[in-house]
């Protein structure tokens, strides 16, 4: 099919999800149809959401040689970034790849998938990093880009989502606070409470401080250096995910409100700086198909369409055919405790196809 088709195919699909989904569109539109970019190259960077396939490697059956996994959903499916790079006739393949010691660079003009599974915004010693996943952050990931092109084409499209990593990180160092409290001597009721309220804050502060670096990078070595089409995605609640769904009332409550931050002070920053750019609401998707799950064809929103007990550590990155419940990839919505199955991923980027739209860049 012609990329011209196949994108006003893409497009018609989507208006067809959000119309069922909500009961109705929206005129609103910043650009004209007339004038349509024509993209040359997808760069994107962020965490496992957006990871192309980093770490395919540690996938590789020994036996057969062959990769048994290498995404983050249900293998061998694709994840949204990929999805929209194939509906504009794109590539987009990971820059860099490997795991523990031992990584590799892709010179090609293609490799232009920065994100990885575990990355955070500015740390680098992201989730899973102790057990060798490279996790370089985002902050990292456009230094990299900058380094290997010192700008970026006015045909590049350019997209950033992360920050998820650094909600489980907060999350976790609170509970670590709260379990520390407890055990102390002559603990209380109340001193427990005293020491997890001051975590919680400080929790808070941190993820509004990876917010704002996030955005601070995205002007000064994105839209600073040339890039004309950024699309910047704030996070869907980590809470309603089957993850989300093992933890107690108040463990829910704690990631939705980081998350909270998180998207709050993202969107002010871009606010008050009047950044070009298209804020694309992640939160908002999730909760449209979350609400609603039967009217976008996802048949279960809270079992993982992946046997967790058949793969490492219970991530979907090993998740394959042989590893599936039945038919799940195409209909259940998380591959994992957080990631979404292939099917996911194509509402996704059903959705941030239609915000491009609306923005006059479809």
């Amino acid at each position: 099919m012609h990329a011209l088709n196949r994108i006003a195919v893409f497009i018609t699909f989507a208006l067809s999800l959000l119309l069922t989904g909500c009961g109705g569109g929206s005129s609103n539109t910043s650009a004209s149809s007339a004038g349509k970019p024509q993209f040359s190259s997808i760069v994107s960077f962020g965490d496992s959401l957006s990871d192309v396939g980093s770490y395919v490697s540690a996938t590789v059956d020994p036996q057969t040689g062959i990769a048994t996994g290498g995404h983050f959903t249900t293998n061998p499916g694709a994840i949204w970034v990929e999805d929209i790079a194939a509906t504009l006739g794109l590539t987009i393949s990971p820059n860099v790849t490997g795991f523990g010691l031992t990584q590799s660079s892709c010179p090609l003009p293609h490799c232009t998938g920065y994100g990885q599974g575990g990355s955070r915004v500015t740390d680098p010693n992201g989730v899973g990093h102790s057990s060798g996943e490279l996790t370089i952050p985002m902050v990292s990931q456009m230094d990299h880009f900058l380094a290997a092109n010192a700008s970026y084409k006015p045909a590049d499209l350019v997209f950033v989502y992360g920050g998820n990593n650094d909600v489980f990180v907060q999350a976790a160092t609170v509970s670590a606070v709260a379990a520390a409290a407890a055990a102390l001597p002559g603990a209380t009721p109340d001193s427990i409470a005293a020491a997890v309220a001051q975590a919680q804050q400080a929790a808070a502060a941190a993820m509004a401080q990876a917010a704002t670096e996030l955005v601070s990078d995205v002007r000064d070595k994105i839209l600073a250096k040339g890039a004309v089409y950024v699309a910047l995605m704030n996070l869907p609640d980590s809470a309603a995910t089957p993850y989300g769904a093992t933890l107690s009332g108040s463990g829910r409550a704690l990631l939705t409100s980081l998350v909270n931050v998180f998207n709050a002070t993202l969107q002010k920053a871009v606010s008050d700086q009047a950044l070009n750019l298209l804020l694309i609401d992640a939160n908002d998707a999730s909760k449209r198909v979350l609400a609603n799950p039967a009217q976008y064809g996802v048949t279960n929103s809270t079992i993982p369409a992946c046997d967790l007990t058949k793969l490492p550590g219970g991530s979907a990155l090993f998740c394959n055919q042989s590893t599936l419940i039945a038919s799940a990839d195409t209909h259940f919505l998380f591959a994992d405790g957080v990631h979404p199955t292939a099917y996911g991923h194509k509402l996704f980027a059903d959705y941030v196809a239609l915000q491009m739209a609306k923005k006059g860049w479809l």
